[in-house]
């Protein structure tokens, strides 16, 4: 197949170019589609977007000059002046991979940015949680103290903490709020990356993102297919990194298992919280709820770890191969 191309601009036949310089330019033309191209072969001028070269894949190759001719320039012109009403302005160059239309990007440092910051967010949110666990640690500490001194159910009303009263919904609305953060910048990290493999690199996905992230919340097929979809970008990366074909991503199997245990666990300490206020108040009650707040906040911290190196690991490996 040749690599010298030509291409209409205006009334003009600009060439021979090769097929890398020809993309570098239609990449920076609003209407790329429409450009007319020719090469050796082609009986007419055609449009970029009816050439398989030009629209199905971008291949770099080095420019090759060979001695070509080249048809009249005045039948570009007028295929190009008949369509040109035709034409419509596109926001930015876009590539064709995998049957679906992505950024073309030339700089992928400000997605993983933004991926790191996800990240991160994971162990702010992990922050407020414990602070309010903290928080009402210290209430029952201190509702302990006065029961020791005035005896159950003596303590005069006036010396309770007046913060005793919303404690538990606090930490029942930020425990919401910490679950729905740790899905979000899990998600959101693995789809930056997922636009550096398909934009950067033109790795073409088996699994659409789409559906990895809204499986997520499907009875029964949460179980297998969010985990498939974030394995595979995983995989992909570190293929990437060490040039080393993997068949599955092990480290998304072992925290899937730790993330719905961690998940489960933190909803069945929940319940027995919730289960031991109902009851009468009792000398073991002040134990048993120190107890289970130690028991979630350890919970919650391992869940909340566990994502962050999953997610920090896949970080690290596509700075690393980019760079």
């Amino acid at each position: 197949m040749g690599n010298v191309w030509y291409y209409a601009e205006g009334n003009k036949s600009v060439g021979p170019v090769s097929l890398a310089d020809l993309t570098a330019i239609l990449s920076r033309v609003s209407s790329a589609k429409d450009v007319l191209v020719w090469r050796d072969g082609f009986a007419n001028w055609e449009k970029a977007k009816n050439v398989p070269e030009l629209v199905a894949v971008v291949i770099r190759l080095q420019p090759i000059k060979l001695p070509i001719s080249h048809p009249p320039i005045n039948q570009a012109s007028e295929l190009q002046k008949a369509d040109s009403g035709n034409s419509q302005k596109s926001a930015e160059p876009l590539l064709v991979v995998d049957s679906t239309y992505v950024p073309e990007i030339t700089n992928p440092t400000y997605l993983i940015y933004k991926a790191t910051i996800a990240n991160r967010l994971l162990i702010i949110f992990l922050a407020i949680l414990l602070s309010a666990i903290l928080s009402q640690l210290y209430l029952l500490d201190q509702i302990h103290s006065l029961v020791t001194q005035y005896g159950l159910g003596q303590v005069p009303e006036q010396l309770m903490p007046a913060w005793s009263g919303f404690t538990d919904s606090v930490l029942e609305i930020i425990s919401f709020c910490w679950y729905f953060v740790l899905l979000a910048c899990l998600m959101y990290c693995f789809y930056q990356l997922n636009l550096i493999l398909r934009g950067y690199f033109r790795e073409t996905m088996k699994y659409s993102f789409g559906w990895t992230v809204g499986s997520m919340f499907i009875p029964f097929v949460c179980l297998y297919r969010p985990w498939v979809g974030l394995a595979e970008i995983r995989k992909k990366i570190f293929v990437k990194r060490f040039n080393i074909p993997k068949s599955f991503d092990m480290s998304t199997l072992y925290f899937a298992v730790v993330f719905f245990i961690g998940v489960l666990s933190v909803k069945g300490v929940s319940i027995e919280m919730e289960n031991l206020v109902k009851k009468d108040v009792t000398p073991e009650f002040y134990t048993t709820a120190t107890s289970l707040s130690l028991l979630y906040a350890g919970i919650a911290t391992l869940v909340t770890l566990a994502t962050f190196f999953y997610c920090r690991s896949a970080i690290v490996s596509i700075q690393k191969t980019i760079s």
